[in-house]
Parts: structure tokens; C-alpha cells; sequence
């Protein structure tokens, strides 16, 4: 693990966009074997079993959570859960959708 690993800015982004108070988050980080070589951008990839590094940044070390893998992330307000297996990967560029965050996000909508 790596204590002097500070959050990115869309990790901070994501928390703030929930209106997530914290005052640390703990970074955790692990291999993941995906069924294919799209990893957790889902959709076709070869036929193969990759391994992709998912990031865990915790906030104040219980949780909420934000796992990032190849530039995706996916959101829990559960307590933290390492190895956790994630189904619901959304690209970092994507807006936050309300049903993720309680309420209206301040994010510009999504075209179309």
C-alpha cells in the first residue's frame, strides 16, 4: 500500500458531486481477472482473461468508496469491501446520473 498516495481529481470530483464529507481517504489496490480483454469497459474484447489493477479510495476508511479500473469508476456508499466484484462500471468523462447521488446533480447533462 502506498499512504502518501493522494486522491486524483476525479476521485475527489465524484465525492464531492455526492456531497460525500470526508477528511482522509485510504488507498487500496488489487489485480482483477475480467473475462475478456475490454476489462470494465465491457462490451466485445478478445477472447482471453486479462488482469486489470482496480483502485479503492476510501473515504475515512469505512467508506463510501471509488473504485477506479482503466479509466472507470463505480461508486458504493457500503462500507468498503475489498476484491469486491463490480458490475456497474461508468467511463470517468460520463456525468453522475441523480439516481447515484440522492438528488440533482450539478454536473452538465448528458447529450442526447
Amino acid at each position: 500500500m502506498n499512504f502518501q498516495k493522494k486522491p486524483p481529481e476525479d476521485v475527489v470530483q465524484i465525492l464531492k458531486e455526492r456531497n460525500i464529507d470526508f477528511i482522509d481517504t485510504s488507498y487500496f489496490a488489487w489485480p482483477q481477472i475480467f473475462s475478456s480483454t475490454a476489462g470494465p469497459h465491457g462490451g466485445i474484447g478478445g477472447q482471453a482473461i486479462s488482469t486489470f489493477t482496480v483502485e479503492a479510495w476510501v473515504s475515512d476508511g469505512i467508506g463510501p468508496t471509488v473504485y477506479v479500473c482503466s479509466n472507470m469508476y463505480s461508486f458504493s456508499h457500503d462500507k468498503f469491501e475489498p476484491f469486491k466484484n463490480i458490475r456497474s462500471w461508468v467511463p470517468l468523462s460520463q456525468p453522475i446520473r441523480p439516481d447515484e447521488t440522492g438528488g440533482a446533480s450539478t454536473l452538465p447533462a448528458a447529450p442526447g
